[in-house]
């Protein structure tokens, strides 16, 4: 399974990449404003976490994402609080990385993808759910910003729009699909839709959509087993 993620992950930057060229914007400031490397990144950790996921136990899979977690999690407000030179370092070799109030003022969307993922794999044994979790995250919230940008339309709040949700949502069914068939795992992709589309939209005051998407994607799937299952 790890190289079918890979082969997947590969195709999805490359198409992603041509498409903009065709497009024109290879180059322009629409390309720019989407960070395409930032959301390279991204994509690659969650489809890193689940190639590592394939090959571990439950238990194993709790310490390899909590010990980082916690890690990183010092490691940030030491350099964000405690030791500025640190975080002048860490600006100097990862700006690219960063949203401008990630520097100094807020933690990195990285930490809470890595806190949510965390809480994941604590909140429920059943594997399908934990990989659909990450995959949700991992695709479709970079969608959501992406379509959001590309097409624009109506918003939804001031960072969420309809076309940016409904894509993202989108973008979640297919993986759920390209899962169903890769595993043979049964999914109703109704739910699958719906359950990305909501995950999508909820916010929580303060806390990065990097860790509400895997914790809502996660619940809303224990509680649909639970009753349509």
């Amino acid at each position: 399974m790890i190289w079918v993620w890979i082969l997947v992950a590969s195709a999805v930057v490359i198409g992603f990449h041509a498409a903009l060229k065709i497009i024109g914007h290879g180059e322009g400031d629409v390309a720019q404003s989407l960070h395409l490397v930032r959301r390279f990144q991204h994509f690659a950790t969650g489809m890193l976490f689940l190639a590592i996921y394939h090959f571990v136990d439950q238990t194993q899979a709790r310490w390899l994402i909590t010990i980082p977690t916690i890690c990183f999690i010092i490691f940030d407000i030491c350099r964000r609080k405690v030791f500025p030179r640190l975080n002048e370092w860490f600006i100097s070799h990862w700006e690219w990385l960063l949203r401008p109030h990630e520097q100094w003022d807020s933690p990195p969307a990285a930490l809470f993808f890595l806190a949510g993922v965390m809480v994941i794999v604590y909140l429920t044994t059943q594997r399908d759910i934990v990989i659909l979790s990450i995959l949700n995250v991992s695709i479709c919230d970079p969608a959501a910003s992406i379509i959001g940008i590309l097409v624009g339309g109506p918003k939804i709040t001031s960072k969420k729009s309809i076309s940016g949700s409904l894509g993202a949502a989108t973008c979640g069914t297919i993986a759920a699909l390209i899962y169903h068939f890769i595993s043979g795992v049964e999914i109703n992709f109704i739910l699958a839709f719906v359950i990305a589309l909501l995950s999508e939209l909820i916010t929580v005051p303060y806390i990065d959509d990097n860790f509400t998407i895997p914790v809502f994607t996660c619940s809303l799937w224990m509680a649909a087993k639970a009753i349509f299952y």
